[in-house]
């Protein structure tokens, strides 16, 4: 009753097919023209562990040059960063009087004097963790005020807050990274109500970095965004042109479910704006490293970059080291697995390829669709045999929305539903042929 119809479903079909896979060989070209991947760790926590493990900053770097690893990302420094590690000296204004009379301060205004290297040495963090200190606090709360043969600069906070606040990036640490041949991946912090002055403070930095690779925001913002809806397009549109100047890309982290990314308020409008000069990131959770072993840890970390093109690996770090190994051994032996599976695979190691802005042509996603809509149309057939002419109807229906769908709509919805469609029909339809086949079969 209905063979002529059945058979015009089988044609659109395979009409069907061969356009997607038409649109399936311009997709595989672009993505294997983008195969550089690249491997990054947190700079801080890689020299920290390093120097635990008994390793001076040279050997470390080498190490992970060695086991694969071609960028280090770098965070917005804090004030209790820099005194642990002996950088710079914050003396309360109690300590100032009691215990360093020779600095000479007569202002003592200030809750807490920050203390640089001597006038006579060179300092490479002083100045811009002034200049930062006062792009986040304000120029009131800050001040320079050097005393003969020292660098002071008093402080108006209250700890343990104003140890933790997010200064900036540092470009002595920065130029650490690059001077060893490795890329800086930044990663700042938004301002609390970003201005366009705090911005250009910010690119004014970056502007003293040598080989950044790309940027990665921390925190639930971008950098740029303002929660004033009126400000808002004009500060992301400030962001975007900077990051477009320096040739910047901006790195998305995916979220748990692979699905999506990570939200951060702003990132798919500055994602927009930037062009989708986009890199896709992964980055397993610490606790959930702890709970599987280094070679799953990499097997998780390959099959990202292969079947999601995850084109930058963020690794955390085990907290525990193996039987027979250091730490810092034991963090590198799982990012060199990774490197080793990806070199043997065909990828290259360096600077993320940015894959270009891939749409696919709307002639063949239409007929694609169209084709689709036919196979539904021919499955539910195998259930509900039904005459030629209501399935010339419903082939018309299916037809008129699939163009519609695949010419009007935008984003991914409707490939979304349409390839739902089709990954539960085409298992049916195979399933219900096979036991039609079998059931004329005399067993």
């Amino acid at each position: 009753m209905n063979k002529r119809s059945m058979l015009a479903m089988i044609l659109a079909v395979l009409i069907g097919l061969v356009c997607a896979l038409g649109m399936c060989v311009q997709r595989n070209a672009i993505e294997n023209e983008s195969t550089t991947v690249e491997q990054a760790m947190d700079y801080d926590a890689i020299v920290v562990m390093a120097r635990n493990d008994g390793y001076d900053l040279d050997t470390a770097l080498q190490m992970c040059r060695d086991a694969g690893v071609t960028s280090f990302t770098i965070y917005d420094t804090t004030l209790n960063k820099l005194t642990q590690r002996g950088e710079l000296s914050l003396v309360t204004k109690l300590g100032a009087d009691l215990y360093y009379p020779q600095f000479g301060i007569t202002d003592k205004s200030y809750d807490y004097y920050l203390i640089g290297k001597p006038q006579n040495q060179k300092d490479l963090y002083f100045d811009e963790v002034v200049s930062d200190l006062k792009a986040r606090l304000g120029d009131d709360k800050v001040k320079i005020m050097s005393h003969g043969p020292y660098r002071i600069a008093g402080i108006q906070g209250v700890m343990p807050g104003l140890g933790d606040v997010n200064l900036g990036i540092l470009s002595a640490d920065a130029k650490t990274i690059s001077d060893h041949g490795f890329h800086v991946i930044l990663r700042p912090t938004n301002y609390s109500n970003p201005t366009k002055e705090q911005i250009a403070h910010f690119f004014d930095r970056v502007d003293q970095i040598k080989n950044v690779s790309g940027i990665m925001f921390v925190g639930k913002e971008v950098l740029g965004y303002t929660p004033v809806d009126a400000e808002r397009k004009t500060m992301l549109d400030y962001t975007a042109d900077n990051l477009n100047e320096r040739d910047i890309p901006f790195y998305m982290i995916e979220s748990v479910n692979q699905l999506q990314y990570n939200q951060q308020d702003g990132m798919y409008d500055l994602a927009g704006l930037v062009h989708y000069r986009t890199a896709r990131v992964y980055a397993m959770a610490k606790e959930e490293l702890e709970k599987i072993t280094p070679e799953e840890a990499a097997m998780r970390f390959y099959i990202s970059d292969l079947e999601r093109n995850a084109r930058v690996n963020l690794y955390p770090l085990y907290k525990k080291p193996l039987h027979g190994m250091n730490l810092t051994q034991t963090n590198l032996s799982y990012v060199k697995l990774v490197s080793q599976k990806l070199t043997d695979r065909g990828y290259t190691l360096g600077r993320a390829s940015i894959m270009p802005s891939y749409y696919p042509n709307r002639l063949l996603l239409a007929i694609t669709a169209a084709a689709a809509a036919c196979g539904f149309v021919f499955v539910l057939n195998l259930l509900i045999p039904l005459s030629d002419r209501k399935n010339y109807i419903l082939m018309a229906l299916g037809i008129v929305c699939a163009v519609i769908g695949a010419i009007v709509a935008k984003g991914a919805l409707f490939l979304q539903v349409w390839a739902i469609g089709c990954a539960t029909v085409a298992p049916t339809a195979a399933i219900l042929l096979a036991l039609d086949h079998w059931k004329k079969m005399k067993i």
